[in-house]
């Protein structure tokens, strides 16, 4: 990774490159190990949101430390120290970090969810009611396709809602002004989430 930052740079010490260095519209999941998932990318614009009365912040790091954070599993890379913290795998805690990515900027944007955890030549097409016995020789993991699934699903909710939401406001735009008053756009949730049970 230092190679290919080095060479996509021209810098001499591409450990210390920062996203917000080169731009870099990247966010990184890791697991702390107090449970909590901590997002590590691009800071500017400033890119925050609250959820069960915490504020989320992306933090900065350089690139290549970041990384190594969101993909320390516990059996294969030992956890990376950064920001003071010690990481794990962002998958670690039983949150949805896609969904929390795709609320930390002022307006949703285009998000690629990145998975790095799948074998060479493996699989993880796991239908909805899986097969144990392929589970324990082919898959090896139940978690990766399960969070992959549902992160998935969880995302395209989130785009869904803002696609009628948009629809709403352009029927709104059109609707006359006391019709519009009467049912206004309804506030942008994800920068104030609120746990409900």
């Amino acid at each position: 990774m230092l190679e290919r930052l080095a060479a996509y740079t021209g810098s001499r010490q591409p450990a210390a490159i920062t996203f917000d260095d080169i731009a870099l519209p990247l966010t990184v999941a890791a697991a702390r190990r107090d449970g909590f998932t901590d997002f590590i990318g691009m800071t500017a614009p400033e890119r925050d949101m609250h959820f069960g009365g915490r504020a989320w912040r992306v933090q900065g790091a350089p690139v290549v430390r970041a990384i190594l954070a969101g993909w320390s599993m516990n059996t294969y890379v030992a956890p990376t120290a950064l920001n003071g913290q010690r990481y794990c795998d962002g998958g670690g805690t039983f949150y949805d970090p896609a969904l929390f990515v795709a609320c930390l900027d002022e307006h949703l944007t285009g998000l690629l969810n990145i998975h790095l955890d799948q074998p060479d030549g493996g699989t993880y097409r796991i239908p909805p009611r899986p097969n144990l016995v392929r589970l324990l020789f082919d898959t090896h993991n139940y978690y990766f396709p399960e969070e992959r699934r549902r992160m998935r699903f969880l995302a395209e909710l989130l785009y869904e809602h803002y696609r009628l939401r948009a629809r709403y406001a352009s029927l709104l735009a059109c609707a006359a002004p006391e019709v519009a008053a009467a049912h206004p756009l309804p506030p942008d949730f994800r920068q104030e989430w609120e746990l409900a049970n």
